[in-house]
């Protein structure tokens, strides 16, 4: 069975509220007001109209017509005093011994048997006695196709369908406390035990009685037994719903046709709740709509979910990380989503590119913003700017090349800027003037007057003005290799 612990909602039944509903009650002899012999001793369940005890713990049977014994009688008994839930009788079982394992139950037979896959509310009424040392928290409601039978007082070890939640110890010996719940039935299930079904070590206990030093144990009273079959009312959250590009709100369109009901949407945007059934919202999200039928309080829900046309999210990045003037610049795009790219470098109309991944070149220095427009599968946009920052690089001439030909390191240049201006001489050992150059693209080949020159050191003169206006001088040496 699917199992479901008191006050936390299942699958179907979603909030537990009062009963109300004037559906049967499949508990025969509910209150325990029906009886074949009245009471007049302990240990007598099985008195009242059937009811039995599974074990040989021997739960007892309270009565207003016993007058004369005053152990099982109403208000007035063995354990204490308590005014009957309802009508005029109650039970009673032990739950707890702190000095050795003992349990009482009772069982009835259902009036008919649970359908499979059907949700039933379940409830029961539970009064700490008051000559009890102990409250405890495990109390709980068993359903099973067959007779539970035991030939002794321990722990039925059987998981509840309902049960008290852990940890809540009932210490109420005034007033009646309910304990109910929902599940769903496997099916078949034809008898009903009450007691507690946890093992002594899972039992909360919390003292009540310090005074009560006779007894080391804890007893309840039980009255108002109820199972009954959920009629959950008719509910349709409608159709899912998608957002355009901006987001724009749409309208849920809920809808019941069981007549008295009251309903409420929950999800995204919406603060608690609404009451309206065919809200407008503007977020992303599943929305629930709970109906609930205002004769029976049983409730149902439906969800709907609202989604978003796939927008696109721009991203790119540039390499590489430092960039220099007349130097290539690969622009690649990150973005997600994106089916149609649009880049533009410039406020220029012309400087623009509808590849994915374009390239550009920077002849001058500064700080230029890049935009990307991406646009979607579902045709929504979106935009992405970035600045990159062109840099003067710095000014270097090679300690050596090889102009031998082979395409690798064959001319020498002038590394770094861009400059304004350049002078760059090549001298040999003998202090003659070999090459000369004003142009940074100019670069000397290893040759004078046409004859390539022997492996050796030359001496260079460099004098370049940058773009900041900024006059550079420096000579060295560079060696080449034939």
């Amino acid at each position: 069975m699917k199992s479901l612990t008191v006050l936390i909602f299942c699958v179907f039944c979603i909030v537990l509220t009062t009963f109300t509903s004037i559906a049967q009650n499949l508990v025969p002899n509910p209150s325990f007001e029906v009886y074949s012999v009245c009471p007049d001793a302990v240990s007598q369940i099985n008195r009242s109209t059937g009811w039995s005890q599974p074990t040989t713990g021997t739960s007892d049977y309270f009565n207003q017509c016993m007058l004369t014994s005053g152990n099982v009688s109403v208000p007035f008994n063995f354990l204490g005093y308590q005014v009957p839930k309802t009508g005029v009788a109650y039970a009673g079982c032990y739950v707890f011994d702190s000095i050795f394992t003992y349990r009482e139950y009772m069982q009835n037979q259902l009036i008919t048997s649970l359908t499979a896959n059907d949700t039933y509310y379940v409830s029961m009424f539970v009064s700490l006695a008051n000559k009890s040392r102990y409250a405890v928290d495990a109390l709980g409601i068993y359903f099973s196709q067959n007779v539970i039978s035991s030939n002794n007082f321990q722990t039925l070890i059987v998981t509840p369908q309902i049960k008290n939640l852990h940890g809540q110890v009932l210490r109420d010996t005034i007033n009646w406390t309910k304990i109910e719940g929902y599940f769903v039935a496997d099916g078949g299930e034809k008898y009903i035990t009450i007691g507690n079904f946890e093992t002594d070590a899972n039992t909360v206990t919390a003292l009540s009685c310090p005074s009560c030093t006779g007894s080391e144990n804890s007893y309840y009273y039980i009255d108002d037994v109820y199972v009954e079959k959920c009629s959950q009312p008719d509910i349709n959250a409608g159709e899912d719903r998608v957002l355009n590009c901006s987001g724009a709100s749409v309208i849920l369109d809920g809808f019941t046709t069981t007549p008295n009901t009251s309903y409420t949407w929950s999800g995204p945007g919406i603060v608690g709740s609404t009451t309206i059934l065919s809200p407008t919202v503007n977020a992303v999200g599943t929305y629930t709509l709970t109906v609930t039928n205002i004769n029976t309080g049983y409730t149902n829900k439906d969800s709907v979910i609202v989604t978003i046309l796939k927008l696109p999210t721009a991203d790119f990045i540039s390499e590489p990380d430092t960039l220099h003037a007349n130097q290539t610049v690969q622009f690649i795009d990150k973005s997600a989503n994106a089916k149609a790219w649009y880049w533009q470098f410039s406020s220029a109309t012309a400087d623009t590119s509808f590849l994915q991944n374009p390239t550009k070149q920077y002849s001058n220095l500064g700080v230029f913003p890049v935009t990307l427009i991406v646009t979607s599968t579902d045709g929504c946009l979106d935009s992405l700017t970035k600045n990159i920052e062109i840099k003067q690089s710095a000014v270097a001439v090679p300690q050596a090349f090889t102009p031998n030909g082979d395409g690798v390191n064959d001319v020498l240049h002038v590394k770094g800027g861009p400059f304004k201006e350049l002078d760059f001489k090549i001298f040999n050992q003998w202090g003659n003037q070999i090459f000369n150059s004003q142009e940074q693209t100019k670069g000397w080949d290893g040759t004078y007057n046409g004859v390539l020159q022997s492996t050796g050191v030359f001496v260079f003169t460099l004098k370049v003005i940058t773009f900041f206006d900024e006059e550079i001088n420096f000579s060295g040496e560079v060696t080449l290799l034939n």
